[in-house]
Formats: structure tokens, sequence, C-alpha cells
């Protein structure tokens, strides 16, 4: 996969991400703290009511007016309602979240948000999530292929804080549901053949 500007890379199945905390596997190798959750050979389980991983806030993930990615293998087992999270950072009004809502999946950058795609329960899709300033889009990936494009990529997210797996800013009604396989941020927009090549390159874990 690609390893170009990868702010963070947490691969959940590894054996060596057993115990709290887990180290990144990205150049910062940054201490992790886990909260509940159970480790198998594809991912770690998150139980939607209390489960999530948090990454500490470090330079490489304020993204400003930049573009990023967000990248996750996953597979949901619950029908949520209220925007479960996936992949989120939160602070004050600056935020994204890559989330469901009742199995539709969306990322949501401050006030914009793309098109749903309808998630299947118990499957494992490949799920990314562009903010592109080149194009001003947020856009959204299933399996290597577009799902959702719209206007809205210029917007700051100035932020410090951490990113979490499997929560939203902690809301009761915010936790996700399911086993979350492999997790990348990335500090520019993917092309559309990185995306591709990331898919075709790990998707034989979750086959």
């Amino acid at each position: 996969f690609s390893v170009d500007r990868l702010a963070l890379y947490i691969p959940l199945w590894h054996p060596e991400l057993a115990s709290t905390p887990i180290i990144s596997k990205d150049l910062k190798a940054q201490s992790c703290t886990i909260t509940g959750t159970t480790q198998s050979i594809v991912g770690r389980a998150f139980n939607g009511s209390s489960d999530y991983i948090s990454a500490p806030y470090s330079s490489v993930i304020n993204f400003g007016t930049g573009s990023f990615s967000v990248e996750a293998w996953v597979k949901t087992t619950t029908s949520q309602s209220s925007n479960r999270g996936i992949v989120t950072q939160f602070v004050g009004g600056n935020f994204f979240h890559l989330q469901t809502d009742s199995l539709d999946m969306t990322f949501q950058v401050n006030g914009e948000l793309t098109n749903a795609y309808a998630m299947t329960l118990n499957t494992w899709p490949h799920i990314v999530g562009v903010r592109n300033i080149g194009d001003s889009t947020l856009s959204t990936w299933i399996n290597g292929a577009s799902a959702s494009s719209v206007a809205g990529g210029n917007l700051t997210v100035t932020t410090t804080g951490a990113i979490e797996l499997g929560a939203r800013n902690h809301a009761a009604d915010r936790w996700w549901a399911g086993t979350m396989g492999e997790v990348r941020v990335y500090s520019k927009a993917l092309s559309i053949d990185e995306i591709s090549h990331n898919y075709s390159a790990t998707k034989w874990r979750y086959s």
C-alpha cells in the first residue's frame, strides 16, 4: 500500500498490537490507547457502547486547509442510528468523521457531508474518505471505486484533537459496533490509482 505522506497506520490484526498501549506502524510510531475491544486475526471488535482506540494528536494530523484521506477496512455487525464514529477527529467546531448511520456510510468535514453509501451487515468493505483541496471536493470510495463526490473540500480542519477509532467525541449514542481491520490516515488526497492499489494490496486478508 502507499506510504507517501502516511500520517497514521494502525493494523489492528497485528500480533504486536495485542495490548494497550499499541504502537502505530507509521514512521512516528505513535502510542495509542485501547479502551475495551477484542483482538482477532483480522482486527479488533468494538462493542458499540464503550470500546474505542485513541491515537494522540501530533502536528501531522492537524490538516488545516490541506488535503487528507482516511481509510479503513471494517465489518459492521449492528445497524445503529445517530452517526456512529468509525474514524473521527473532533475539537470544538473543527472535525472530520468517517461514520455510519443505520448502515449509511458518509464522510463529514465540519458542515459538509458526502452522499450516503448503503453498507451491508457482516461484510468487509474497504472504505475511504478524501478531502481534496485541488478540486474542492469531499469524496468516498468503496472497494477501490468512487461512491460519492460533493463540493466542499475547502473547509479548514485546524484541531489539536486525537484521532479516535470506534467513537465520535465520546457521545453516548455515537459508538460504533463491528470489527475494524486496519486504519490509515494520509496528509494528502489519495489518487484514484492509490486508492485502487491500497484496496487490491490488502483485500486478501478480508476475503
